[in-house]
């Protein structure tokens, strides 16, 4: 990836790899011209035409959460891709947005179970991390 391209990022919240994202093409649903609010920016194994519409879907959820956007860039980075997905409205980003911090607790917990040895249950997990990061979540985990 070069730096333009990550420098393009800014501001989209980067989904971890760790959670299961499932990304497609949705040429059948129609979003206002105005859908350029910062969203998310997910590893797909495929690229997308800049401005495709596409369907994000997260499965692994309690409740899967699945929303539209609008490609803003996809780059290549190793044997994947990185895409850039804008969104349509502020209530989408902020539903989004609380979203990825479910998303970023359960890979905390992952993680720290891998790294630590420590088994936490979900409760636990959102309690370190709340406190670790989430003062800072726009800048931890937007891409910059």
């Amino acid at each position: 990836i070069h730096v333009a391209e990550v420098l393009a990022m800014r501001g989209y919240i980067r989904h971890p790899d760790s959670i299961p994202i499932t990304v497609t093409l949705a040429d059948d649903h129609r979003l206002p011209e105005s859908a350029d609010l910062p969203g998310l920016c997910c590893r797909v194994e495929q690229p997308f035409a800049p401005g495709s519409t596409v369907r994000f879907t997260l499965p692994s959820l309690p409740v899967p959460f699945t929303t539209y956007g609008r490609v803003s860039c996809c780059c290549r980075h190793g044997d994947h891709w990185l895409a850039r997905i804008a969104l349509p409205c502020e209530q989408t980003y902020y539903r989004l947005r609380m979203v990825e911090q479910l998303c970023q607790i359960e890979a905390y917990r992952h993680c720290v179970a891998e790294h630590q040895g420590r088994q936490l249950d979900v409760e636990q997990a959102a309690a370190e991390w709340i406190d670790r990061y989430a003062a800072d979540f726009d800048q931890c985990f937007a891409m910059s």
